[in-house]
């Protein structure tokens, strides 16, 4: 019998480089249970842009241009208060350790709070997952890793990368 994944939520940002002054670009969720996702160019604020580091490698992983999310980007103020709507009484689950938590904070610094949910590791989770499914986690892990890229290649865009990490916790809890 499969595990269960009600509540859990994958999160996954990108960023205008890697670094202290690096600002979030685009984040999204996917529901582990219902796989519904949700993602989000941010429009970086204007302290972002004056104090803030934009790297043309990193645009270069992403293909996010910074044209683009001055343009067509949605404000952060909107993008702070639906992710919380969408992550209240969630599990939040990241990848990116230090960097997700920047960039999240960051984020919520647009409309002068801190962020309203905890992020929790992904690798910790996933792999106290695979325990309780009673197999080796390194296994089920690398063979969930493995299955998730042919479904959910890693692109460096937020929501194909978070449904790339859903699809990892699913085929560990033991979903087709």
């Amino acid at each position: 019998m499969p595990l269960t994944l009600t509540n859990v939520i994958c999160l996954d940002f990108e960023a205008s480089a890697i670094g202290a002054r690096s600002y979030p670009i685009e984040v999204a969720v996917v529901d582990c249970d219902t796989d519904f996702g949700r993602s989000w160019l941010i429009k970086p604020e204007r302290w972002w842009l004056e104090g803030g580091l934009w790297s043309s490698e990193s645009a270069a992983v992403h293909g996010i241009e910074l044209a683009q999310l001055v343009d067509r980007g949605t404000p952060a103020e909107t993008v702070a208060r639906e992710l919380a709507a969408a992550c209240a009484g969630k599990t939040v689950l990241c990848d990116g350790g230090e960097h997700d938590l920047r960039w999240l904070v960051t984020l919520f610094a647009a409309i002068e709070q801190a962020p309203p949910f905890e992020l929790t590791d992904y690798h910790a989770f996933a792999w106290n997952l695979a325990a309780r499914s009673g197999r080796r986690p390194d296994v089920a892990i690398g063979r969930s890793v493995a299955e998730a890229h042919v479904r959910y290649p890693v692109t460096h865009r937020a929501e194909q990368d978070a449904r790339h990490l859903a699809e990892m916790l699913r085929l560990i809890a033991g979903w087709p």
